[in-house]
């Protein structure tokens, strides 16, 4: 009779709990779909930074616009003067962590060369941390994207 108890009991334990390989698939299955999740969202985030760099360069090519209008010219007007992220010098990294991009309209000799730029920053301590590109955008609104 004890016999039967001791069995009975093991049997119940056994029916009451999970599995060491149970507990390994829950567990790789769950680390998976956590992976695709992050990169989604780093895709989502980094999609959400091209479009504000996107209204950036409307802005600049809209500024140039303007000016030549005014003045028969065109001006050289880099982000400082539209309130942006400066490139300076060619350096195209931020030094400021609260930016993702650092623009520029390029003049030469008072003449547009008809796109705007907004190169991606790849320093400053941001996270996640991004590709390195640059976003261009022509006299028409034309938008492209180039590896930098």
């Amino acid at each position: 009779m004890d016999m039967n108890i001791i069995g009975k009991n093991k049997r119940e334990r056994k029916e009451k709990g999970f599995t060491l390989l149970e507990l390994i698939i829950v567990i790789i299955v769950v680390g998976i779909l956590v992976s695709l999740g992050m990169s989604t969202y780093g895709n989502v985030i980094e999609n959400g930074r091209k479009a504000e760099a996107r209204a950036n360069l409307g802005l600049l090519r809209q500024l140039e616009l303007a000016y030549y209008q005014e003045n028969g010219k065109y001006i050289y007007i880099d982000a400082l003067n539209a309130g942006l992220p400066v490139v300076e010098l060619g350096i195209h990294n931020c030094n400021n962590d609260q930016y993702y991009f650092h623009y520029n309209c390029p003049t030469v000799i008072g003449q547009w060369i008809g796109r705007c730029n907004a190169y991606r920053c790849t320093s400053g301590g941001k996270e996640p941390q991004g590709p390195s590109y640059r976003l261009m955008m022509s006299i028409e609104g034309t938008l492209t994207e180039e590896a930098d």
